[in-house]
């Protein structure tokens, strides 16, 4: 069922034309601010893929619904050897088969599980909760800068010129059908150069850079509705040939009393054409 809701988009700031957005992801030294940008709530149409006759592909879209059912008990995927030995193997000829090469390299896994209390919540309920929380801002996981700086790290080789290289997250509920703080994809067709804003993510030991998006009317936005287990979203966050698919957690205001938690696991994937 599509809905009516609004999405958090990049405040325009003339700032941005010297100065770069960035949140520091832990507890930064007194006077210095946690983040230097806003976020604006913007009206939009989220159109449900469930039922469509021609729903979102990969090469249309940058993303792709794919059903597959796992070997794994919800208890096992919060085992890391689990995980890596069952899930992943189980993903990777379904990922080999859709994007048309071998050359598929897990970078890591995240869980994510909502707190009670959330959006409401502190760093210390974060901390104290252990997993990782939905991200509701439109954002893009990786530039293709940072993309490289990866890919030099796991390999120690830097990525050759005209190479082809893309970062796809592979995001699947643990728990199902998903009410509570579903995952939104953009349409890569509608994202133009202009839309996306390099951003650091700041930690003690490093950074990572990332895109927040401005607000274009011309985004056409999608998600399934009661997203199971068994189906997977594959999505394009950086490739060096087209553009990234922004994405975000929102409030689907037709199942926001409900009181089941979003649980759900999400893929970084590195691909080598």
């Amino acid at each position: 069922m599509d809905i009516q809701t609004t999405i958090r988009y990049l405040q325009p700031s003339p700032k941005w034309a010297h100065e770069k957005p960035y949140e520091c992801l832990y507890e930064p030294k007194e006077g210095t601010q946690r983040f230097n940008y806003g976020m604006d709530q913007v009206d939009v149409t989220i159109r449900d893929i469930r039922g469509r006759d021609e729903p979102p592909t990969l090469e249309k879209d940058g993303f792709q619904i794919v059903n597959m059912t796992s070997n794994l008990d919800y208890g096992e995927c919060f085992s890391r050897e689990k995980v890596t030995s069952v899930l992943i193997e189980q993903i990777r000829p379904v990922l080999a088969s859709l994007l048309g090469t071998e050359g598929i390299y897990f970078h890591e896994a995240v869980i994510r599980i909502q707190h009670p209390n959330y959006p409401n919540i502190s760093p210390e309920d974060i901390n104290s909760h252990g997993f990782e929380q939905p991200v509701i801002s439109v954002h893009v996981d990786y530039t293709p800068g940072q993309l490289d700086v990866l890919v030099k790290k796991l390999t120690g080789v830097t990525p050759s010129k005209g190479k082809r290289i893309a970062c796809y997250n592979v995001w699947k509920p643990l728990k199902g059908p998903v009410r509570s703080y579903p995952l939104a994809f953009c349409s890569a067709r509608t994202v133009k150069d202009g839309d996306l804003v390099a951003t650091d993510a700041v930690y003690n030991d490093g950074l990572l850079e990332t895109y927040l998006v401005y607000a274009n009317p011309q985004h056409e936005w999608w998600y399934l509705s009661l997203q199971e287990p068994s189906e997977l979203v594959v999505f394009r966050c950086t490739d060096t040939t087209g553009p990234p698919v922004p994405h975000t957690a929102f409030l689907n205001p037709k199942t926001c009393d409900s009181t089941e938690m979003r649980e759900s696991i999400e893929f970084r994937v590195i691909v080598v054409y």
